[in-house]
């Protein structure tokens, strides 16, 4: 209940409508005394917050320079291994085939040596071959 003291319009006044505006009010409040208020405030009232804030940009600007180029030599990097590889591609198909060729002769020394039982060679050299 409003006190008899009080004016006129406020006599008038629900407290559901008083409840609403004070939930505006308080809104209101929690928005201009919020962090992104408080560091406007003192980007436009510090001239220290200020030079940091410029600082704390520029190094950030200055690690994102040394990241691009980076990521540019890493590049640079892919593409060179990717032409070694295509480079060395013939050699390794020349190497693997001599490797099977050796494999089978094998086999068939050990098959004669062993009266001509069928011998089969296992082992990592046919995680190579494969």
């Amino acid at each position: 209940a409003v006190p008899a003291s009080a004016p006129q319009e406020l006599q008038q006044v629900s407290a559901a409508a008083v409840e609403f505006q004070l939930k505006a009010v308080s809104r209101a409040l929690t928005a201009l005394t919020g962090g992104r208020v408080k560091q406007l405030q003192l980007i436009t009232s510090s001239s220290r917050h200020r030079e940091r804030l410029a600082k704390h940009l520029r190094q950030q600007a200055a690690k994102e320079g040394k990241f691009k180029q980076a990521a540019l030599d890493c590049d640079a990097r892919r593409e060179e291994t990717q032409r070694k590889l295509m480079a060395c591609a013939p050699q390794l198909a020349a190497i693997l085939k001599r490797t099977r060729a050796l494999k089978l002769k094998m086999e068939s020394s050990l098959s004669a040596a062993l009266g001509g039982r069928e011998v089969n060679i296992i082992g990592e050299i046919n995680n190579v071959l494969s």
